[in-house]
């Protein structure tokens, strides 16, 4: 397995259910991992996937108001599968919320994962 990720990219998203998260915005640390089929040659930056270029679709994606967090997650796989989709088999993606406004919540972070896979020809 060879894969390409990107690890707690910090993101401020006019993202919750309710109307202030989404007018204040929310941090996020969003976390990708795209596993792909085959490892690059060297000096073959076409045959990879370009971490960088995740970061960009991450950003991107965190600056569209939502409701849900699992919308956006679904947004960046699909924009990330789209950038290779000869190379990638699988994305995961993971948001995490780790500043919870509400006394009931004592734990660091929450937030959701989303595993999707793709059958390649």
């Amino acid at each position: 397995m060879y894969s390409v990720f990107l690890k707690n990219q910090k993101v401020k998203c006019p993202v919750g259910w309710y109307d202030e998260e989404r007018k204040s915005g929310v941090v996020l640390d969003i976390s990708v991992e795209a596993e792909l089929t085959e490892v690059p040659q060297d000096h073959d930056l076409d045959g990879g996937l370009d971490y960088i270029r995740m970061c960009e679709i991450v950003n991107a994606e965190a600056s569209v108001e939502r409701k849900l967090i699992e919308t956006l997650a679904q947004a960046i796989c699909h924009r990330v599968w789209y950038e290779k989709p000869k190379l990638i088999s699988k994305i995961i993606v993971t948001n995490e919320k780790c500043h919870i406004q509400n006394h009931q919540f004592n734990g660091y972070c929450c937030g959701m994962r989303i595993e999707k896979n793709y059958i390649l020809d």
